[in-house]
């Protein structure tokens, strides 16, 4: 009967124990083997006073599975969408109606899409803000589409860190369709935000 015993409580802590890969504290560069890839999303962006960010950090990014790299561009076009768009929000108290992040994983012309985000503007006009993160050696292409008091459908092309802004003075309601693609075989990245 003790052998029994003990042969029982031996599965139970056999059934009970995992196995988990610990990364060491100095080597927070890549996910852990056996940790499925993980991307970025609007998920992990926050607005506060007017401003993306970033809510996870590195390490809890890491240990989800987005690969460093990923990570790294993500912030910088962030903080580069920011430094250049931030002073001038806040000079003409212009009010973000949507924002966020599209985004190309692999580079290799995968479409990421954000359909049918609603805007009006009391003051008869919108702007669209946009930064892309990429390689300096290959575009990456940003597609809108307006429908409403004003139809529209354009796109802007760049590469490395190209912003700009498109003023659309005309448009006072209806919806937006933007997509982003990139053929660099490297993670890209598109932050924009639409400014009333």
């Amino acid at each position: 009967m003790k052998k029994f015993s003990l042969l029982i409580c031996l599965i139970i802590l056999a059934g009970c124990s995992k196995s988990e890969v610990i990364l060491p504290l100095d080597d927070l560069s890549s996910p852990a083997s056996g940790v499925a890839v993980s991307h970025l999303d609007n998920d992990d962006l926050v607005l506060v006073d007017g401003l993306i960010r970033l809510k996870i950090s590195r390490e809890e990014a890491i240990k989800r599975g987005v690969p460093v790299n990923e990570y790294d561009l993500v912030e910088r076009t962030i903080d580069q969408h920011n430094e250049t768009n931030a002073p001038l929000t806040k000079a003409v108290n212009r009010q973000i109606l949507a924002w966020g992040m599209l985004r190309d994983p692999s580079g290799e012309g995968l479409q990421n899409m954000v359909s049918g985000l609603n805007a009006s503007s009391t003051y008869g006009g919108i702007v669209l803000n946009y930064t892309f993160g990429s390689d300096l050696t290959h575009y990456c292409t940003l597609y809108y589409d307006l429908y409403g008091s004003e139809s529209i459908s354009d796109y802007v092309a760049g590469m490395g860190m190209t912003q700009g802004s498109i003023p659309f003075t005309d448009f006072s309601w209806g919806y937006i369709n933007l997509s982003f693609v990139s053929w660099s075989g490297e993670p890209n990245v598109c932050v924009y935000e639409i400014q009333e």
